[in-house]
């Protein structure tokens, strides 16, 4: 029900949108993205695909990795529930100078606590437990989220935010694929705690150099 109403709302705006357009003072182009870029527009380009290969690991195992006497779909109603309700919360925990002086440390940390959130799941037998554990991990990775997009809006000219909310949304999709197809491949073989362990940390090993060998260009 919540989804068909956010489809609702979402196919609305896109009907108004021709409306909307007849109140804006100037037409406003899309350009392709320039061709140097600057330190911070590098570092806006790779956030989010970062977060995509630190995290999508532990999303698409995430079903397997909670220990639960309910029913599987009932499971997973609570699972995507808790999951959702992080990833509406993180960003107003976000502070004001959090946006305007992104920190890289504390951007590995967000994504470190995400990963520890997870490891932590298959070791509890409590479905309340792991539900609180996915909350609290969405909660850090939408701060990073919302930190990735305001990076976007903000580096980029009105007239390129188009191509690099597509380049950055490309390389999160390709990211996400290949290792989320990796850890489901891996996890057949070594069980899903040990592909979660092994994944993650290889994306955030990866996630942190990208990220602070952008910030030292700056």
């Amino acid at each position: 029900m919540a989804n068909l109403l956010s489809y609702i709302i979402a196919i609305t705006f896109i009907f108004s949108l021709p409306k909307l357009a007849n109140y804006a003072e100037q037409n406003v182009y899309a350009q392709g993205l320039p061709k140097r870029l600057s330190s911070k527009q590098r570092a806006s380009l790779y956030l989010l695909p970062a977060l995509a290969m630190t995290g999508a690991p532990a999303m698409s195992l995430l079903p397997t990795l909670v220990h639960s006497n309910n029913d599987q779909k009932e499971t997973l109603l609570f699972l995507l529930f808790a999951r959702s309700l992080g990833q509406l919360l993180g960003p107003f925990l976000v502070k004001e100078e959090r946006y305007k002086n992104q920190s890289s440390k504390f951007i590995i940390a967000c994504m470190a606590a995400f990963i520890l959130c997870y490891f932590f799941i298959p070791l509890t037998p409590f479905m309340s437990i792991s539900l609180v554990l996915v909350f609290s991990a969405h909660v850090f990775s939408n701060i990073i989220y919302s930190l990735g997009w305001y990076s976007l809006l903000t580096n980029f000219n009105n007239e390129q935010v188009a191509a690099a909310s597509a380049s950055s949304y490309r390389k999160q999709i390709i990211i996400g694929a290949v290792v989320s197809i990796s850890a489901g491949m891996l996890a057949d073989r070594v069980g899903s705690p040990l592909a979660l362990v092994i994944c993650s940390m290889t994306g955030l090993l990866l996630s942190s150099l990208l990220i602070l060998h952008v910030k030292r260009q700056s």
